[in-house]
């Protein structure tokens, strides 16, 4: 059903109009949210494709760019990384006549690779993760696919990457940490199977082993999602009185589960537990917590351009972004 749909349909279904549901792809703030939920839940379930797809039966390649996900559509939206990268790629293909397929990859992303390449006949790829030796990548290598990984990656030189040094940023965090006299760091990670979060993972062993500190798997603590995931963790650190003093999450949706759970047990942030944020949303500066900054709507800009220059024939490169930290309230800072 989805490959017939038109941004049109989406709209006739979603009961909004066409320029409605191309708010919401652009992430536009000016959509209500109970509208851009209404047209995200039908993108959803209809798996919406633009109509460009029908075009491209006839070129052997279209005005297509398939960009790989690892949540479903309205996680995505939910998820400033992701969302924000979207709305990068989309400032800039948007204007040379390109349209942005999406597919989540939830294990399953090199068929939806192939299904791009050789039913939708795609210009390029754009990846949002990438995995250690990923299959993914083999693939648009041997088949001299146009792509960009946007990312940290493992096991290939000479791709197309649009990157910071994730590695580095750990590092500095939590040597910072230790400094102020944190020695109990945990980390909450999103998923270690992925490679950016692996670079993550490695400047917090680094910065541990650099201060002479032991890296415990306890404080590693991957997936905590809801209110419900970090009530328990932080059960289990204290029936094992084993309570870090400070803890890295992964973004701010997690980030405002752990200050609302802190609050309501009574651990006082930061004398009891510093708190640091992987993300750097609108809210961190009023709610003074401490964040890494990293412009993720650069990262889908700079993506869409590097990928625009290899479709003219341009050769692959890599470019690293320079971080920012900002030191607030939740860690100590004064």
């Amino acid at each position: 059903m989805g490959e017939n749909l038109t941004i049109m349909s989406v709209a006739r279904m979603a009961g909004v109009s066409k320029s409605t549901v191309s708010r919401v792809l652009n992430n536009e703030p000016t959509v209500k949210p109970k509208t851009r939920e209404q047209v995200l839940r039908v993108i959803e379930e209809s798996g919406y494709m633009p109509n460009e797809i029908a075009r491209s039966l006839v070129r052997q390649r279209s005005n297509l760019v398939g960009l790989i996900t690892p949540f479903q559509v309205t996680s995505f939206y939910r998820n400033e990384y992701f969302r924000d990268v979207l709305r990068g790629v989309n400032n800039v293909l948007k204007e040379q006549e390109y349209d942005v397929i999406l597919s989540p990859g939830n294990g399953v992303e090199l068929d939806a690779i192939k299904k791009f390449v050789k039913t939708y006949h795609v210009g390029g790829i754009i990846l949002l993760y990438s995995i250690p030796d990923d299959p993914s990548i083999c693939y648009l290598l041997d088949n001299k696919i146009p792509f960009v990984v946007i990312g940290a990656s493992e096991g290939f030189d000479n791709i197309c990457q649009i990157s910071y040094d994730y590695r580095s940023a750990m590092f500095d965090i939590v040597d910072d940490f230790i400094r102020h006299g944190r020695k109990k760091i945990a980390f909450f990670p999103s998923n270690t199977g992925l490679s950016t979060v692996r670079d993550y993972i490695a400047g917090y062993a680094e910065a541990l082993l650099s201060h002479k500190l032991p890296v415990e798997s306890k404080y590693l603590v991957e997936h905590q999602d809801t209110i419900e995931d970090i009530k328990e963790t932080i059960s289990c650190f204290k029936k094992n009185n084993s309570m870090p003093d400070a803890i890295i999450v992964s973004g701010d949706a997690v980030c405002l589960d752990l200050l609302s759970y802190c609050k309501v047990e009574g651990i006082r942030i930061p004398d009891d537990l510093a708190v640091f944020s992987l993300e750097n949303g609108p809210a961190n500066e009023i709610l003074e917590i401490s964040s890494l900054d990293l412009d993720y709507i650069q990262m889908g800009t700079l993506a869409s351009r590097m990928l625009l220059d290899m479709l003219k024939g341009g050769e692959p490169h890599q470019k690293c972004l320079a971080y920012k930290i900002y030191y607030r309230n939740s860690s100590g800072a004064k």
